[in-house]
């Protein structure tokens, strides 16, 4: 099944054709994407610059980086190759942990 029929899939838990129904629906899709995040290929999309985002190289190596002019670094100034997937780090990370 792939990510978007997940999405319609959670999104159509209420199928009934009343307009609030599909307000509902449409927030429980968006929830559930939010709430299981997935990897990106560098190939379809890539994240602003100076966004920092959850990164996967062709090694399975994962680090927190960010682009710029095309190319990605930490925020350790570490130059970054070969990254094929990102995804966008999870609230709890970019609030630094905090509840």
């Amino acid at each position: 099944m792939t990510r978007e029929e997940e999405i319609k899939r959670a999104a159509m838990k209420e199928p009934t054709l009343a307009l609030g129904t599909y307000q509902r629906s449409f927030r429980m899709g968006d929830e559930w994407a939010d709430s299981h995040p997935h990897w990106i290929s560098v190939e379809d999309e890539l994240p602003n610059d100076g966004v920092d985002v959850l990164t996967v190289n062709k090694f399975n190596f994962q680090v927190v980086c960010f682009r710029f002019r095309g190319y990605w670094f930490s925020r350790y100034g570490n130059e970054y190759n070969d990254i094929t997937h990102w995804m966008p780090l999870p609230e709890k990370l970019k609030k630094g942990g905090e509840e």
